[in-house]
């Protein structure tokens, strides 16, 4: 990933302080001069100034990172400059050298990675700080491939770009710019000069579970590809010779199918093996950010990155005559289309498998079972870089196949302590969700879980849960039986809260998340699945109860419905919703209509049951249904 864009991600999120936010640039110029092999070499020079104690203290010190055996990299100069314009140089002391980067869990470890870290002087909220650097790149990742991305976060006041590109003229640029004016390009000699630049860039609104900032934030993309064949051609070559078939694999592929003919149920019996045999460990040498290890390695180490899954799924696949592509993808909920021209910027890789177009991510490991995708993965644009196709969309998350059933069955007694049984069944995506829930658990730790659970919502009480796969493993449900001291202080009046103890993978409180704003001008992230949340609560004698309206609504992808009922001590509640979406990415256009249904449900959920103690037992209450 260039420089700038590491940094300037780290610096987009800082929150805003005010008109002008934390920070200030006053300048930001690159100057790069690219070689008839496509390698280059860039000088980039920054300003800016600190207008907070929070941007004192996350951009006092700053980080030049770079590749040791793909780049050289040199420090120019490094000064504060004081606010009454005296300059102190950062000496020796301020400059440390960083050699590799380990990292635990799902981090990436990079042992070529170097750092050097500057460490400002003197610096005082209202300082700026101004320094130069130059990086050569020795080798180009891909030969042949110049392309580099200048992005400049919306939150963040600039004053002044500018960036100078000098090419050889046989070198075809594809250029894709925003915001940044662009000079006509020069040709002399041989060689073109290009010259992009702004003034005065306005602050832009950053907007919660926007999608696709990228398109509207300022930023210049240049390269030299001219369309994703070549870049999937590219990849190919280099990822291609890892999916060698050895003996050992040949072996392994046997003997897992042995006895299994379908070839479908190969596929399975294949990516399950891979899944939960083969741990995500990411560690980076020299141009793996891009090239997966061997099979042959993977295999033996028994870990590796999602590029390395694939490419031992691809050799075991291939073992059994079952042909897999290479599928280049940005696994988030933020990235729903591709940019105007060819940057390679994914951050994750899965699998296809043409004969059975299905994709298939094995590197979530258990949690995910063979043909379902987890969500970040769907409705996403692709490169799959072995199909004639090679720019796909992964399937769209459909309401019936991201569904979660709760189920509240609890038995009140005249002190208002409860006991019974919750439950939560999920299936396709959501699924995903509660194996995370039982994987975090630990062999023999249920009833710790349990009173963790219950002592988080300020209640006394014990319990046991268990987990139930479906026989065909794309569905879970977990059982939760709890006896509860003081569920329900039960006075002569009061209201029974309906809610679940464990909301589980999809919730109502995901609305409010993306619908809490007046109004949108991007983008946004809207959900699209199904979920039947239901009650049966029974209630110790002589309660009269008060009950909420039902409701029942269809308006802007929304289908919500909802009743009550109280007959025999037994109080029923139902809530039903399923949201219909063409795309997970919706427009700012549709933002007011989801918003309005969106507030008829908040108010339906917020209704409550109110109940009042009586001499006389109440036998039956009919529940009401209202349609708007």
């Amino acid at each position: 990933m260039p420089i700038l864009l590491v940094l300037l991600l780290l610096w987009s999120t800082l929150a805003r302080a005010d008109d002008e936010g934390h920070l200030r640039f006053l300048r930001y110029q690159a100057d790069y001069h690219v070689n008839a092999d496509a390698t280059y070499s860039v000088v980039q020079s920054m300003s800016y100034r600190l207008l907070t104690e929070v941007a004192l203290i996350n951009s006092g010190k700053m980080p030049i990172s770079y590749n040791s055996k793909l780049e050289d990299a040199e420090l120019i100069e490094a000064w504060t400059i004081k606010k009454d314009g005296r300059r102190i140089a950062v000496g020796e002391a301020g400059v440390q050298l960083q050699q590799g980067q380990l990292a635990a869990g799902y981090g990436i470890s990079q042992a070529d990675q170097r750092t050097m870290m500057l460490t400002f002087p003197q610096l005082e909220v209202g300082d700026a700080v101004s320094y130069s650097y130059r990086v050569t790149q020795k080798v180009p990742v891909f030969a042949g491939q110049f392309y580099i991305s200048g992005t400049y976060a919306r939150n963040l006041v600039w004053d002044a770009i500018d960036v100078n590109l000098d090419a050889p003229s046989s070198m075809v640029m594809h250029i894709d710019v925003q915001q940044l004016d662009s000079v006509a390009p020069i040709t002399r000699d041989g060689r073109t000069r290009y010259h992009w630049q702004a003034r005065n860039l306005p602050l832009g609104g950053v907007e919660s579970s926007s999608v696709d900032l990228f398109r509207t934030t300022p930023h210049l993309l240049v390269t030299t590809f001219s369309d994703w064949q070549e870049f999937a051609s590219a990849y190919q070559t280099r990822a291609k010779p890892m999916a060698a078939i050895t003996p050992e694999i040949q072996a392994l592929a046997d003997t897992l199918t042995a006895g299994v003919v379908d070839q479908r149920a190969q596929a399975r019996v294949l990516y399950d093996w891979v899944a939960r045999n083969i741990r995500y460990v990411a560690t980076w040498v020299g141009s793996e950010g891009w090239v997966p290890h061997p099979a042959a390695n993977v295999l033996a180490n028994r870990y590796g990155d999602c590029k390395d899954h694939v490419v031992l799924l691809e050799a075991l696949l291939a073992a059994r005559g079952i042909a897999s592509s290479t599928v280049m993808i940005n696994s988030d909920k933020t990235s729903y289309s591709l940019p105007a021209v060819v940057y390679p910027g994914f951050n994750h890789v899965i699998s296809y498998l043409p004969a059975f177009d299905l994709y298939l991510d094995s590197t979530a490991g258990a949690t995910t079972p063979f043909g379902v995708l987890p969500l970040a993965d769907a409705d996403k644009p692709v490169i799959r870089t072995a199909v004639a196709e090679v720019v796909q969309r992964t399937p769209m998350v459909v309401p019936t196949a991201f569904s979660s059933q709760r189920k509240t069955r609890l038995t009140l007694d005249e002190e208002g302590n409860a006991q019974g049984e919750f439950t939560i069944s999920a299936n396709g995506a959501a699924a995903i969700a509660l194996r995370e829930i039982r994987q975090s658990i630990g062999k023999h730790k249920e009833r710790e879980w349990v009173h963790e659970l219950l002592d988080a919502r300020g209640w006394d009480g014990s319990g046991a849960v268990v987990f139930e796969d479906s026989a065909d493993g794309d569905a879970l449900t977990i059982r939760l039986q709890v006896k509860i001291q003081n569920f329900l202080t039960l006075a002569e009046n009061g209201t029974i809260p309906l809610s679940p103890l464990l909301v589980g993978p999809i919730g109502f409180d995901h609305l409010r998340s993306v619908y809490q704003r007046a109004a949108r001008t991007l983008p946004y992230w809207c959900p699209a699945w199904t979920l039947d949340d239901r009650y049966e609560i029974t209630l110790p004698r002589n309660l009269k109860l008060l009950l909420p309206k039902g409701q029942a609504l269809t308006q802007a992808g929304f289908l919500y419905q909802s009743q009550y009922a109280y007959a025999d001590n037994v109080l029923t509640a139902s809530r039903q919703l399923s949201i219909q979406r063409a795309a997970l990415a919706c427009q700012p256009a549709e933002f007011a209509a989801g918003k309005l249904a969106a507030a008829r449900i908040e108010r339906d959920l917020r209704a409550q049951v109110i109940y009042q103690a009586v001499d006389e037992p109440i036998r039956t209450v009919s529940a009401v249904t209202q349609t708007q």
